[in-house]
């Protein structure tokens, strides 16, 4: 009788162990899982304000005419050497005065370029189709960036902000 008695303990004992080690287990994962979203809308905000900061520069030096299509790749800012008046799809005013390659290697998140939203509203740099926010909406499904999407709105209303910093940047 004792030897099953203690038998129980062992397994009761065995048995609750293994469960609050599950527990701690999923807490930690679950912690270590938002911390890796939020170190994603993080980039974000990093690379959008990097990216404004170029074609501002891009703006002032060599004059943004326009852009090609309504979305656009942003894997053109490695270039050192173009001829014409385009690089990639933007068409400059001034191109012999583009000073690239603005980066060694173009941005990415995801594997997904960011791109530039030719919209009503003006142009705004964003993260390509398909990438993942920290709030699970993803871009080109939940968030559709066109022409008509009034980025600015999505901004305000939290769509497309991370901690108060947008996750797009609007090119003047």
């Amino acid at each position: 009788m004792k030897i099953k008695n203690r038998a129980y303990h062992v397994y009761v004992v065995t048995g609750l162990s293994i469960f609050f080690l599950a527990i701690f287990c999923f807490v930690a994962f679950r912690g270590i899982y938002h911390q890796i979203d939020f170190a994603v809308s993080d980039s974000i905000v990093t690379h959008v304000e990097r990216l404004g900061n170029i074609f501002k520069e891009i703006n002032a030096t060599a004059g943004i005419i326009g852009f090609e299509h309504e979305k656009n790749y942003i894997d053109f800012l490695t270039v050192k050497n173009f001829v014409g008046s385009e690089v990639g799809s933007m068409n400059l005013r001034k191109p012999k005065e583009w000073r690239g390659p603005y980066l060694k290697d173009n941005l990415t998140m995801q594997e997904k370029y960011y791109v530039v939203i030719v919209s009503d509203y003006g142009w705004y740099i964003a993260p390509g189709d398909g990438v993942v926010l920290s709030n699970k909406k993803v871009i080109g499904k939940d968030i559709i960036l066109n022409a008509k999407t009034d980025l600015e709105v999505l901004v305000e209303n939290g769509l497309l902000k991370h901690k108060g910093k947008p996750l797009v940047c609007k090119i003047n």
